[in-house]
């Protein structure tokens, strides 16, 4: 399946820069303290979810963002699995996007995919003991579903190199394997604070996967 699918289309809302770089400028800050409060499902002083608050935000200008038809035709929406093994009843950000983009009748979600086991979280690695995407491949299992769907939007809150979305996509277009694949993210990490653009800055790219390092890189 891996042979197959070398290439990942992604879209992402909102840029951050690393905890290290966010005292370079207002807007970097700004960007770590959200995606702070993404993470953490924590709610504003409106009394809304910070990630409804940026889907809700996102929907009303979706025809002038790059990834718009990724949620053309009420797609299925895959929520990525945490690093750690599935348990009920704890925190799933990913999962809770896909709910806010429902709610906002951008597709419709299934959770489809399992952690089956834990791997280490990226967030908390160093680049070279990131788990790969074979190991998040062989960490995750995939349920079936039934009908014929034609388009499936993998769902989280960062995306930074696409390790982890290259290995649920492998693992998604095994039991899918005519369906299109694409990874949409609220977040995209920009490790060098020099191309950093501020908070706002939705991007259209691809992950690339790269079989002789088994690793990805991911454009822009």
């Amino acid at each position: 399946m891996k042979d197959k699918l070398k290439s990942l289309e992604f879209g992402s809302y909102l840029a951050w820069v690393p905890k290290k770089y966010k005292s370079i400028n207002e807007e970097a800050r700004k960007a770590f303290e959200l995606m702070t409060a993404v993470k953490g499902h924590r709610i504003n002083s409106t009394g809304v979810s910070f990630i409804d608050m940026i889907i809700n935000i996102m929907k009303k200008e979706l025809d002038e963002l790059p990834f718009r038809y990724f949620f053309q035709d009420r797609p299925v929406l895959v929520p990525i699995p945490r690093s750690a093994k599935s348990r009920e009843g704890t925190l799933w950000v990913p999962y809770e996007i896909c709910i806010s983009l429902e709610k906002n009748k951008l597709g419709h979600t299934e959770k489809l995919l399992e952690r089956t086991k834990s791997v280490a979280q990226s967030s908390q690695s160093q680049a070279q003991d990131r788990p790969s995407p074979s190991e998040h491949y062989n960490s995750l299992s995939c349920r079936s579903l039934i009908g014929t769907f034609d388009k499936f939007v993998l769902v989280d809150d960062v995306i930074t190199r696409g390790h982890t979305a290259m290995g649920a996509a492998w693992r998604l277009s095994e039991a899918f394997p005519n369906a299109e694949i694409v990874i949409f993210a609220i977040f995209r990490t920009v490790s060098n604070p020099s191309d950093f653009n501020g908070l706002y800055d939705p991007r259209k790219g691809t992950i690339e996967y790269r079989p002789e390092n088994d690793d990805c890189l991911r454009r822009p």
